[in-house]
């Protein structure tokens, strides 16, 4: 199971946020969650279209999984009410 939780979370980082792939939520969430991500993900991507974050580290036990993450992009649309700066950020470190 763990190993299978740990897929799910890869699919989270390479199809839904870096790829922009909001129908992998379907698959990989409850409908609650999938709604959510697709709302959030949507205007995320917009605002930072280059965005790739790489996953460090991932650990499980049994059906939880804890990830380090790092993440890059550049600011080119609106995110939470700030226009668009055009600056960068680079391997940001994400727990």
């Amino acid at each position: 199971m763990s190993h299978t939780n740990k897929d799910v979370v890869r699919r989270w980082v390479d199809e839904l946020i870096n790829e922009g792939r909001p129908d992998v939520a379907d698959e990989v969430c409850g409908p609650d969650l999938a709604r959510e991500a697709r709302e959030w993900v949507a205007p995320f991507r917009a605002s930072f279209p280059d965005v790739r974050m790489r996953t460090v580290t991932l650990l499980a036990e049994g059906d939880q999984v804890v990830g380090r993450f790092t993440c890059s992009a550049t600011h080119h649309g609106p995110w939470l009410g700030h226009q668009p700066t055009g600056r960068c950020f680079v391997d940001v470190d994400e727990v």
